[in-house]
């Protein structure tokens, strides 16, 4: 996984596949996989589309997508399209946005009883606790339909534009989570892929639930 250092953003990688970072921008509606925003709130030196891990049989490698600031791996640039294959300790720096190349923690692989899931909103840092009941309705809050969802993300701001009123369900089951897409306009995606309407799809804590352009990081602490 990859760590931000002011944050504790934690950012899982896919076992095989590819994930872009990068940051949302409400005017051209481009949203890479992971939204580093709020990381990068204060020098705003990360691109729209920053860069690209690409993993294969336990191997990631990083390339530069050609970003304004680059992308640094241990104080060192990265040319454009340079790949760069990644080690546990590894500092990796978006512009000045930096993170850490790290194992994934053992509460992932076995929560305790105590555990608190949560979103994290990667636009504005907001963290959101997921109620503890089986299904959890994600959308925006209309009071001229008297609508509320159990989630309402009509507050944050740029990225609420893209969030329909009944945009995304949350299955639980125990442990185990699932997200399902209610039929919304600018569609739902789970590390970058889109999810099909009424189809049922995994999530886990490191992943990255995208509602349009409103990036919500999946995760868990102990209560």
């Amino acid at each position: 996984m990859l760590v931000a250092e002011t944050t504790g953003h934690r950012i899982v990688l896919p076992a095989e596949g590819e994930l872009s970072l990068g940051r949302f921008d409400p005017l051209t509606k481009v949203t890479p996989d992971v939204d580093l925003t709020f990381e990068d709130r204060i020098d705003r030196g990360v691109s729209r589309r920053h860069c690209q891990i690409s993993s294969w049989r336990g191997q990631y490698e990083i390339t530069d997508l050609g970003s304004s600031n680059g992308t640094w791996i241990n104080g060192s640039r990265l040319d454009v399209q340079e790949k760069h294959q990644l080690q546990i300790g590894d500092e990796v720096s978006l512009g000045t946005c930096r993170m850490f190349f790290d194992r994934t923690p053992a509460i992932w692989q076995s929560p305790p009883a105590s555990a608190q899931y949560f979103f994290y909103v990667t636009f504005n840092g907001r963290f959101i606790p997921i109620p503890d009941q089986n299904t959890v309705l994600i959308g925006r809050l209309d009071p001229q339909l008297g609508y509320q969802p159990d989630i309402d993300l009509s507050q944050e701001g740029d990225v609420a534009s893209v969030v329909s009123r009944r945009h995304a369900k949350l299955n639980r089951q125990g442990d185990n989570f699932s997200v399902e897409d209610l039929g919304s306009a600018f569609k739902t995606r789970v590390d970058g892929r889109v999810i099909p309407v009424g189809l049922q799809v995994d999530i886990k804590p490191g992943q990255h639930l995208c509602l349009g352009g409103c990036i919500l990081a999946f995760d868990l602490v102990e209560r």
